[in-house]
């Protein structure tokens, strides 16, 4: 709860809001948790030496895509930089993200051009080389704009999968734990697939802050199982696609090697950092209105 005090026309209103959203610009909170300083970058308590490396990836996603992806490209200024930003449908940046490409995808129910960024971003993710800097930039709404289908599942059957657990009433929880076993992406698969030094900057959307639920988790330990997926759907009684359940139903089973593997702990060279928390209660800021501050 925000208490004004002095507040005494429109335009205190207005200088109050203002304030409050400059708080939680996406970019400002990301330059909170990472500065630069020449040849070195600091990211929280980490320092990396920017000569170490001579290839920088940048993978955003969700719906805080362009700031955080404009910040970082500051960050890195004068540094050979490549990646993508993937960003809702509607949503037209300020400026250009060059040299990143973008990409506009489908939010909150996946579809072909949710399927598209995905296979763009693991596309980037497998060109890593040893010599290479990534940085996953995380913010809500990614589960649903980059998609990758595991196994023989179509991204039709994943939009209907999370389109009946919404309408079943499923928490966010919920829905990434199914989400997660539907995916070659999320649940910490995205992951697995880089081969260097790898920095996830989360910007939370979720109660709790769990890294595995914020945007399914992409490059997070998964600690939901198959059986667990199973179990949302049954108790919320979402009708999902039959091809969903058998798909579940297999890796249940032990026909799919899911589990086992999500489950390791990320090497030591991928750390995440949230940027953005949700609040853990309820506190009241009081904010002085301009006429106070006079």
């Amino acid at each position: 709860m925000v208490r004004v005090e002095g507040l005494e026309d429109v335009d205190d209103l207005v200088y109050v809001l203002d304030r409050v959203i400059e708080a939680v610009e996406p970019g400002r909170l990301l330059g909170r948790h990472v500065r630069r300083a020449g040849g070195r970058l600091f990211v929280d308590g980490d320092m990396l030496e920017l000569g170490g490396f001579d290839d920088f990836v940048v993978l955003a996603a969700g719906k805080a895509s362009y700031p955080m992806a404009a910040k970082m490209l500051k960050l890195l200024e004068g540094r050979p930089v490549r990646g993508v930003a993937v960003l809702p449908h509607g949503y037209k940046p300020p400026q250009s993200l060059q040299p990143l490409e973008t990409i506009h995808a489908s939010h909150p129910t996946p579809d072909t051009s949710s399927h598209t960024a995905g296979q763009k971003i693991l596309e980037y993710a497998r060109s890593c080389g040893t010599r290479s800097l990534a940085f996953i930039l995380l913010s809500g709404g990614a589960s649903s704009l980059c998609v990758m289908p595991a196994g023989e599942l179509a991204v039709e059957d994943k939009a209907a999968a999370s389109a009946a657990l919404m309408r079943a009433g499923a928490s966010i929880e919920e829905l990434n734990t199914v989400r997660k076993h539907l995916s070659a992406i999320k649940g910490g698969w995205l992951a697995k697939q880089l081969r260097c030094r790898a920095i996830t900057l989360i910007l939370s959307d979720v109660v709790g802050d769990r890294v595995d639920v914020i945007g399914s988790g992409p490059t997070a330990p998964d600690p939901t199982t198959y059986a667990d997926a199973l179990k949302v759907i049954a108790r919320r009684r979402a009708d999902v696609p039959e091809r969903v359940v058998r798909h579940l139903e297999a890796g249940a089973r032990g026909a799919l090697p899911r589990d086992s593997e999500a489950r390791r702990p990320m090497l030591p060279q991928r750390t995440q950092h949230s940027c953005g928390r949700q609040p853990r209660r309820r506190k009241s800021s009081r904010i002085s209105s301009p006429q106070k501050r006079r």
